[in-house]
């Protein structure tokens, strides 16, 4: 990555921080200020890169991978090939659209209902780096619900509904979905927790052990999805070009 693009991810991030700062410091709320605490320790702003382990309940494990910049891109990749035999679950988003892919991973398995829970960009929770500081320090209305530890600011929990549509149209419905940030280290002056726990309906369904984390200067580019297929009813009536 060319270091114009790191000065200029590291410049977002300080000026999101300041930003946050700003508006604890004019009158706003005690969990505002919690808020703006917690942007500064995470570093709030910039792209990061974490990698680990992954564990399913039924003990299978396999590597896990996230890149996240802010609370719209980010990808997560979750590997648990064995020799011979790939298998692995993708979920991406790149700002606008949200793709989630999967290798050898069989229907109603341990995975089951990840797609849905982590459709709109959640797979970014993965990291408290990817929630949308900016609205949990303002106020503003915010799908995702987060709870932050009173005394060191960080994040413990971040929690949210599925999707309306997808509630309705999933079988079995998908319920909601959180997650449960722990042992918190840090590495050059960033907090990140090394231990993530992703929970459906309360039940725990995806453990992710972060052993390597570090900043990265991201673009738009790194996390560009192919545009969906036209409507087949706009297609037949656009005409030739």
């Amino acid at each position: 990555m060319l270091n114009g693009g790191l000065a200029g991810g590291q410049a977002g991030r300080y000026s999101l921080i300041a930003g946050l700062l700003a508006v604890a410091l004019c009158g706003q709320a005690p969990s505002a200020s919690l808020a703006a605490r917690a942007a500064v320790a995470l570093g709030a702003g910039a792209g990061y890169e974490a990698r680990g382990t992954a564990e399913l309940p039924n003990g299978e494990s396999g590597t896990a991978e996230l890149e996240v910049w802010g609370a719209e891109h980010c990808r997560l990749t979750v590997d648990l090939s064995r020799p011979g035999r790939e298998r692995s679950f993708v979920a991406e988003r790149d700002g606008k659209q949200t793709r989630v892919r999967t290798t050898g991973i069989a229907a109603g398995g341990p995975l089951s209902g990840l797609g849905q829970a982590l459709a709109g960009g959640r797979a970014c929770l993965l990291l408290p780096q990817g929630m949308d500081w900016g609205a949990l320090v303002s106020g503003a209305a915010n799908p995702v619900t987060a709870s932050l530890d009173e005394s060191t600011a960080l994040p413990t929990t971040a929690s949210w509904a599925p999707p309306v549509h997808l509630s309705r149209t999933a079988s079995p419905p998908t319920p909601a979905a959180a997650v449960r940030y722990a042992e918190y280290e840090s590495a050059g002056g960033i907090s990140f927790p090394a231990s993530v726990m992703l929970t459906l309906g309360g039940v725990n369904r995806l453990a992710l052990r972060w052993t390597s984390f570090a900043p990265r200067a991201f673009a738009e580019s790194d996390f560009a999805l192919p545009l969906p297929p036209p409507h087949p009813r706009a297609a037949a009536s656009g005409g030739a070009l």
